[in-house]
C-alpha cells in the first residue's frame, strides 16, 4: 500500500471517530520559529503529529527527530514494514535514544485497521 493510499484511508477512519479532531497537511511552528509540515496533526483529545514516510527512511527518521525536538510534541512515524526491516539495524541505536514512535504497515488492506488502532492508542497515552 503506498503512502498516499494509507494517508487517505487513515483520514477516512479518523473522520469516523467523533472523539478525535485533526488537521491534514498541517504546518506546526516550532520553538525555533520554523514551520514543520506534518501529514496529520491530531489536536484533540491529544496533541500528536503523524508523519508518513515518502522517501528515504533514514532521512525521514532524522527529519522526524528534528521536528519532535522543535515542536515539543510526540511524533508517530508511519513506515512501510519492508522499508523498516531493511534499515532496522542501522536505525536501532537512534531509535533507542529518542522518543519517536514508529508504526509499521504492510501492503495488506487489513493492516490499516491495526495502524488506526495504534494511532488511537498512542493518542490516549499522550493525553
Amino acid at each position: 500500500m503506498e503512502c498516499l493510499t494509507i494517508k487517505k484511508e487513515l483520514i477516512r477512519l479518523l473522520r469516523n471517530n467523533k472523539k478525535i479532531k485533526f488537521v491534514v497537511d498541517d504546518s506546526i511552528r516550532g520553538v525555533s520559529g520554523v514551520k514543520h509540515k506534518v501529514d496529520i496533526h491530531i489536536v484533540d483529545p491529544c496533541d500528536l503529529a503523524l508523519v508518513i514516510t515518502h522517501y528515504d527512511l533514514k532521512i525521514e527518521v532524522i527529519k522526524a527527530v528534528v521536528i519532535s525536538i522543535d515542536i515539543h510534541m510526540p511524533i508517530i512515524l508511519l513506515v512501510n514494514e519492508n522499508n523498516f526491516l531493511r534499515y532496522k539495524e542501522e536505525l536501532s541505536e537512534i531509535l533507542e535514544t529518542i522518543s519517536l514512535k514508529i508504526i509499521t504497515y504492510s501492503d495488506k488492506e487489513q493492516d490499516l485497521m491495526k495502524v488506526y488502532y495504534k494511532v488511537v492508542e498512542e493518542c490516549e497515552k499522550a493525553k
